[in-house]
């Protein structure tokens, strides 16, 4: 039902701020997943804070998801955006991006810093 829910409101415009409660550790896990699913569908920044909040996550189910929806992101959604996103939104990302380094390696880690630097 989750599943369901959760592919029925992808690209509905649900506000992402209405969303990133969902993510917490306290939520059960389909509901963490149905969160991280319509936050990685959204815009490239929306979707790259949502992978870099879960790819340490404790759940390796959804730690895997974020890795690879992260890779999927490299590839697809980076080479897209134009814009640089917002200064506490880029200051955020960062932060992910320091905290995230042991699960993204440093060559990730730095492979992200410099596309954050670079765009826009």
């Amino acid at each position: 039902m989750t599943r369901r829910a959760a592919a029925a409101l992808r690209g509905s415009g649900v506000p992402a701020d209405q969303l990133w409660p969902l993510l917490d550790t306290a939520r059960p896990r389909h509901v963490r997943q149905a969160a991280h699913r319509i936050l990685s569908g959204a815009n490239g920044w929306t979707s790259l804070k949502a992978n870099l909040t879960l790819v340490g996550d404790a759940d390796a189910s959804l730690r895997h998801r974020a890795r690879d929806d992260l890779a999927a992101w490299r590839v697809n959604k980076a080479t897209t955006l134009y814009t640089k996103p917002p200064e506490p939104l880029r200051d955020e990302l960062a932060a992910l991006i320091d905290a995230a380094e042991a699960s993204l390696g440093p060559g990730g880690a730095a492979e992200l810093r410099w596309l954050l630097s670079r765009i826009g």
